[in-house]
């Protein structure tokens, strides 16, 4: 399969749902009626999962060596939302298509680190999950004063 069909095996039982309880990061699993349920970073890291031939090892390879990259960015309405890239082109659950450009105003990536740590943490309490993020982003500042 064409690595950039992925995204039609996703559409096709995507429906849209948001975070309840705070911010999850997750490949979607089908519900019992066969939907895919969840949200844009849901979205974007289920189309990588699906391009990867749904191995964990190549998903975590592509984000690893760059290959594929989680964007955090604003749509025209300046809503925060996710994006992926992957090899050179862009897709989200708004356009469900791939482009040459992005379609949102880029803010910054989710590398690889920040995508596990989001991963991992999805089932913590919001605030718990909130307090070791910015740990995890406050070192390189404590580190600068030691």
């Amino acid at each position: 399969m064409n690595k950039y069909d992925a995204s039609a095996s996703v559409d096709k039982s995507f429906v849209y749902t948001s975070d309840v309880g705070g911010e999850r990061w997750r490949i979607m699993k089908p519900t019992p009626d066969g939907k895919l349920k969840g949200d844009c970073e849901d979205y974007a890291l289920t189309v990588l999962y699906y391009a990867a031939d749904k191995s964990l090892l190549k998903f975590w390879f592509y984000l690893i060596t760059f290959q594929a990259v989680i964007w955090h960015c604003k749509t025209i309405n300046g809503t925060h939302h996710a994006q992926l890239w992957f090899r050179g082109r862009w897709i989200d659950n708004i356009g469900k298509t791939w482009s040459t450009k992005h379609r949102h105003k880029l803010w910054f990536p989710y590398i690889f680190p920040l995508v596990a740590y989001r991963m991992l943490t999805s089932k913590l309490p919001p605030l718990v999950a909130n307090i070791g993020l910015v740990a995890i982003c406050s070192i390189p500042l404590v580190l600068e004063y030691i």
